[in-house]
């Protein structure tokens, strides 16, 4: 398993936090880290399944690769890191949009959005609030449209 510097290098290398001020990309990653699990997943394993309404989790990869299949799209991969269900905190009917699956040994930092939400709002002005938003919406676009 990674080492906590390892994982901290793997979020801080999450693509949406790029044009974040350092400050708020580090403490987003503190909030994200308190709020997770770290964990080892199997291959084979499904994070998710499309059309299900399956429990608040989302997941951050930090080791590996997945497979994510979608029924409107050709199957694609996709390797660490990388910020996994966020597109169900902005679809209207809560429903996974893909179904993902491990593609090898992965390692994940798993955490429910409702936790993280929770104190993203307590820690985080409205306006740095609106700007992570406004990232992970770009971020959730990019999925959808690939």
């Amino acid at each position: 398993m990674m080492s906590a510097d390892e994982r901290r290098t793997q979020l801080m290398a999450l693509p949406f936090l790029n044009d974040f001020p350092k400050g708020l990309g580090r403490r987003y990653i503190a909030h994200l880290e308190d709020a997770g699990e770290h964990t080892q997943l199997d291959d084979g394993v499904e994070l998710f399944s499309e059309g299900d309404h399956n429990p608040d989790y989302g997941y951050v990869l930090l080791k590996g690769s997945i497979t994510v299949k979608k029924s409107y799209a050709d199957d694609s991969q996709a390797s660490a890191p990388a910020l996994l269900g966020e597109i169900k905190q902005f679809n209207p009917n809560s429903e996974r949009t893909a179904t993902v699956r491990a593609s090898g040994t992965l390692e994940v930092l798993r955490f429910r959005w409702e936790d993280l939400n929770s104190k993203l709002e307590a820690a985080l002005s409205e306006a740095e609030r609106e700007l992570l938003r406004k990232a992970l919406l770009d971020y959730a676009w990019g999925h959808v449209l690939s």
